[in-house]
């Protein structure tokens, strides 16, 4: 390790960063806890079983969660790539199956929902936007979901999808002897941080305490015990002015201008080791993506007014808290009975506490002592910690939106089913908020993974999407086709100008582009103004039904049989 910490920048980033979410990350590890039942401390309990009580645990934040993510799950909508102008229609289809495709290879909807699970939870959750090679050698696409703790956003960053943000640092613990291989220039720098030797004893010393300055064992880059090394992926930006190719319309040709534009750049660092690219020089620090966009997107549940994410737990902390007291509490009151007696009344004391404890417990008093003794009444404090259980209860429903008929089990303001739909449709417009940042999150990662695609995809290749129905579509893009001329084109061409020809839009979720088109079709069909046997021909065409050829083959021959003997029957002679 080096004899002080690191004074580049990118160290300095990470540093603000962690300063600035230390709070949030505190909270989010204790609402994590709470999901998974762990919602009392050591000290806490400890002194509750001291008292005689049981730390019990009604987890009422597990289902509400639960429900959200439920509610988010029925809502769910997809994305299509629309054409910007009606030649531009066939490139949108195109592509909205390679973004299926992209989502269904790793399967993005399931991790996405998790990732729902995780913002709701604590506030944040993070996807990225990766590039990789297959076992055959091809530029491939995928979607991951980065773990909340190992992602750090700059503190003045106030947009949901994080574009503004001057820099975003991925953080991830390797081994040492793995990182080494991966960056075998690096091999002597690395290794002489484990195996440092210092001049004097106090910088020894001092080494020894970096590497062991947390609880776990582990320094802030380095983990002498595991032999670990935590690097950090930093996408930053600079503002810079770059030259593009832009459609100049009183020529009708492209010419080369200047921008002036935040370049996205990328560098990977462990201490005051560059992994990397430089430190100094951003020329060196090139994305790898080749696109101006950050591939880290986050999805957010709430925000609060310093820009810090905010799950739902964290509003319900304290009213669980006290859920799980006040039924320790009643549960104790319910099993205990308290016994006044005046001194003298009883042989002796602990006996009679013992024995009073039992059902069938006998209590010795002395000469006189009936009139002595007196018993708590109990019925009070039962009734008053019951109402008030039931009214955390209800607090929370309010708080959260998950309402008793969300959850199945009716509620006592209920006396119709049409008072129930209402009181779940009540229950869900809480969440709405929740819903339209996860969807917006979804239309960027598409954004994302739309110019990625126009980056990589640039190769003839053919994909196979099979949609829930099991019936596989086939797609061909970037084909060398020849039309008999000489003249040559390509059939499907994708390339990094394709987001100037489409855009995003929310639609409802279907297996297919072609099921979606069959939907709006079908509702065309109603007008009657599509002749029958154009109408049954397009149906088959646009559904995913087997041996749909053989259908349409004799759908064809069956309405040429019905006019040409309408035909024969217009010019037979009338008798």
């Amino acid at each position: 390790m080096a004899e002080r910490y690191p004074n580049h920048m990118f160290h300095r980033f990470l540093m603000a960063a962690m300063q600035f979410e230390s709070p949030w990350r505190k909270k989010n590890q204790v609402s994590f806890e709470y999901y998974d039942d762990e919602q009392w401390t050591e000290g806490e309990r400890r002194i509750i079983e001291e008292r005689g009580q049981q730390a019990t645990v009604i987890n009422t934040i597990r289902p509400t969660i639960d429900m959200v993510c439920s509610v988010a799950a029925g809502r769910r909508a997809d994305i299509q790539v629309a054409g910007r102008e009606q030649g531009d229609d066939d490139k949108a289809v195109l592509l909205t199956e390679l973004l299926r495709h992209v989502f269904d290879v790793c399967n993005f909807d399931y991790y996405y929902m998790d990732g729902f699970r995780e913002a709701c939870i604590g506030g944040r959750s993070w996807f990225e936007c990766v590039k990789y090679t297959d076992e055959i050698g091809k530029d491939m696409l995928r979607i991951d979901k980065i773990p909340w703790e190992n992602v750090y956003l700059d503190p003045f960053s106030r947009k949901p999808d994080a574009s503004d943000a001057r820099y975003i640092i991925k953080v991830k613990w390797i081994d040492r002897d793995v990182l080494t291989k991966i960056f075998p220039e690096a091999k002597e720098l690395v290794e002489n941080v484990f195996n440092a030797e210092y001049h004097n004893d106090y910088l020894g010393q001092e080494h020894e305490a970096q590497l062991n300055a947390s609880d776990r064992g582990q320094g802030f880059y380095y983990d002498n015990k595991t032999q670990r090394v935590r690097v950090c992926e930093c996408y930053y930006t600079v503002p810079e002015t770059v030259k593009v190719r832009r459609f100049d319309e009183e020529t009708g040709r492209e010419k080369e201008v200047e921008i002036d534009q935040q370049t996205v750049h990328y560098v990977i660092f462990a201490d005051d080791v560059i992994l990397k690219g430089s430190a100094t020089d951003h020329r060196a620090n090139v994305n790898p993506l080749g696109v101006n966009l950050y591939p880290l997107i986050p999805m957010y549940c709430m925000r609060d007014r310093n820009g810090r994410p905010k799950g739902l737990v964290h509003s319900l902390i304290d009213i669980q808290e006290q859920i799980n007291k006040l039924h320790s509490k009643f549960l104790w009151t319910l099993a205990s009975n308290r016994l006044i007696v005046e001194e003298g009344a009883v042989r002796d004391v602990d006996k009679a506490r013992s024995e009073y404890q039992r059902p069938d417990g006998v209590v010795v008093l002395t000469d006189g002592g009936m009139n002595k003794v007196r018993t708590d009444d109990k019925r009070m404090d039962l009734s008053f910690m019951s109402n008030h259980i039931n009214f955390l209860l209800m607090t929370e429903q309010r708080l959260s939106g998950v309402n008793d008929s969300m959850l199945g089990i009716g509620g006592t303001n209920e006396r119709s089913g049409t008072i129930q739909s209402a009181r779940i449709s009540q229950g869900a417009a809480m969440q709405t908020n929740v819903l339209e940042n996860m969807f917006f999150s979804k239309q960027r990662i598409a954004y994302v993974m739309l110019r990625l695609i126009g980056r990589f995809y640039t190769d003839y290749r053919v994909i196979r999407v099979v949609g829930l129905n099991g019936v596989p579509e086939m797609y061909e893009f970037n084909k060398p086709v020849a039309d008999g001329s000489g003249n040559n084109g390509i059939l499907n061409r994708i390339d990094d100008t394709l987001y100037y020809d489409v855009w995003l839009k929310k639609v409802p979720p279907f297996d297919s582009t072609r099921e979606r088109e069959l939907t709006i079709f079908s509702e065309v069909l109603k007008t009657n103004a599509i002749p029958a046997p154009i109408a049954a021909k397009m149906m088959l065409e646009l559904s995913d039904i087997p041996h749909k050829a053989d259908f349409i083959f004799e759908i064809e021959n069956f309405y040429k049989a019905q006019a040409e003997a309408a035909q024969a029957s217009a010019a037979a002679p009338v008798q």
